[in-house]
């Protein structure tokens, strides 16, 4: 079904995807030890918990062309007792740098209701960032309450990630990508459309001779 879902993706033209492997869903819940309490070679050791994820990955490589980019989605840590911690991610990484994945977005959370993350600006940005420092071929998105526009950019003007993931301000703010730009002292050209709404357009306006 994943590689049906990809195979979809490519007829309609998509210039990438995500696979989702964190918040509990199925693959996150092989990847997780709090997840997966499996005796056979799909459960243990973190090797054995990647089998299955990495099965799907590489079934999808293979039909998802390399020019466009594939894309995981997995938590660098549970915000749990006894479940994945940050230095888990730089192995997930790298199993996945290892079957063609071009990027890893690194989030956590969402596999147990007993799970306490620090929720704050940035609060995910540590296992994105040991990815980095581990120096894994593949590219790293960090995800985490990053709805500022400087902050964005610190995290990669610092190199802890190499771009950033944003759902939230999105959701408030549809064009928070224009603003950000904008903010950044780097506008972007709006459609034609949307351009008289733009601030320099706003009153008062230059009045016609």
């Amino acid at each position: 079904a994943h590689v049906q879902a990809a195979e979809r993706a490519l007829r309609l033209g998509l210039d990438a995807i995500e696979l989702h492997m964190g918040h509990g869903y199925l693959l996150s819940s092989f990847l997780s030890p709090l997840g997966n309490l499996r005796s056979d070679s799909y459960g243990g050791s973190l090797a054995a918990r990647l089998r299955y994820p990495l099965e799907i990955t590489e079934a999808i490589r293979k039909i998802w062309p390399s020019d466009r980019a594939l894309t995981v989605k997995f938590n660098g840590t549970d915000w749990a007792e006894g479940g994945l911690v940050p230095q888990d991610a730089v192995t997930i990484a790298g199993a996945l740098a290892d079957v063609g994945v071009d990027m890893v977005t690194v989030s956590g959370g969402g596999v147990t209701q007993s799970a306490a993350p620090p929720v704050a600006p940035g609060y995910q940005v540590e296992a994105a960032h040991l990815i980095k420092q581990a120096g894994i071929p593949i590219k790293v998105a960090a995800v985490g309450m990053i709805h500022d526009a400087h902050f964005a950019e610190s995290l990669v003007a610092e190199g802890k990630a190499d771009a950033v993931s944003i759902a939230r301000a999105f959701l408030h703010n549809p064009r928070w990508g224009y603003h950000a730009a904008e903010t950044l002292g780097a506008p972007l050209p709006y459609p034609p459309q949307y351009e008289r709404g733009g601030p320099a357009n706003w009153p008062p306006a230059k009045q016609p001779h």
